[in-house]
């Protein structure tokens, strides 16, 4: 219990680089009283171009995948068994650091990127899997809150069957653990879009390339 409480502080800490908040105040700015008023990769992009928001969605997914190999190494000295479980409770601990964030009053992200790399480093599979469903949705939907739903599901999704088929080496006493960590870590994401789910039943989101 130690170390998954460990993992779950190691992954807080990494996820405090708040990315879009940090390059907002070097810009002169609170990012989150711009645009959605989200800091996130999203509103970024909105606010400050496209290649903003392709450096804080890099920077996000990268804080998530180095607090799960800090964990793994540290904590799990390298090895599968338990690695990967201190590695995916160190991911659920960045992404909490990136949605509530005590220096900016617990107000943060989405962790839609964070989600990203967490993917990257449990099974790059997964990550290919999910990028593409984010990509056919969001061509399909023009809608980018719906495509990163799907894609965030559709990796959990994923990664449960390449663990159950022995594509994935998490040990069988630690595998329904792991299910359960980044079920919740969806769950916090669709927490988190709420107020788009919301939207989107209403049909008032908004799609990509609509005025605001």
């Amino acid at each position: 219990m130690l170390f998954r409480l460990l993992s779950l502080v190691i992954g807080y800490i990494f996820g405090l680089f708040q990315t879009s908040y940090i390059f907002g105040k070097r810009h002169g700015l609170d990012i989150r009283t711009k645009g959605s008023g989200n800091a996130g990769m999203t509103n970024t992009m909105r606010v400050f171009g496209k290649k903003a928001g392709a450096l804080v969605l890099i920077c996000d997914a990268l804080k998530c995948f180095l607090a799960f190999y800090a964990a793994y190494y540290l904590l799990g000295r390298g090895q599968s068994d338990p690695g990967i479980l201190y590695g995916v409770y160190a991911g659920a601990g960045a992404m909490m650091g990136h949605d509530f964030p005590f220096y900016m009053g617990f107000k943060g992200g989405k962790g839609v990127a964070c989600c990203a790399g967490f993917a990257i480093a449990i099974y790059p599979p997964a990550f290919v899997f999910g990028i593409s469903v984010f990509l056919l949705v969001v061509f399909l939907s023009k809608y980018v809150s719906l495509g990163s739903l799907t894609a965030v599901l559709s990796f959990i999704v994923f990664v449960i069957i390449m663990g159950q088929t022995g594509h994935l080496a998490i040990a069988g006493t630690h595998r329904i653990e792991c299910y359960i960590v980044m079920l919740l870590m969806a769950a916090l994401v669709y927490w988190q879009h709420r107020a788009n789910i919301g939207r989107l039943l209403s049909g008032t989101e908004r799609r990509i390339g609509s005025k605001a």
